[in-house]
């Protein structure tokens, strides 16, 4: 799944946003990550801040719910899909901002 080195604690807060999002439409908060891993406030921002260096996540400053997986977070046989909703996204954005081909 992961081609650089992370902990099993970062393991299951890749898989925890991962699941969160998908069932919820929407990343969990800070503290719904602290509670899921078990830990306090502090080290789930530790792990996010590490995961986000790595580029295993993206996360938008001073915005809510804002952590993103990116394609080296996820398994090899959904990277494909992923790539096709991006492509897809980009496209609905230039649309919407009448950007043409």
């Amino acid at each position: 799944m992961h081609s650089r080195s992370i902990s099993e604690i970062q393991r299951r807060l890749l898989a925890f946003v991962a699941e969160h999002t998908n069932e919820h439409g929407y990343a969990p908060t800070l503290a719904e990550i602290a509670e899921a891993l078990g830990c306090a406030v502090p080290n789930a921002q530790y792990h996010i801040n590490f995961l986000a260096r790595q580029g295993f996540i993206v996360v938008q400053p001073n915005t809510a719910r804002s952590i993103r997986l990116t394609a080296l977070a996820l398994p090899e046989e959904e990277k494909t899909e992923q790539a096709m909703y991006t492509i897809v996204d980009t496209v609905r954005t230039r649309l919407e901002k009448g950007f043409t081909a």
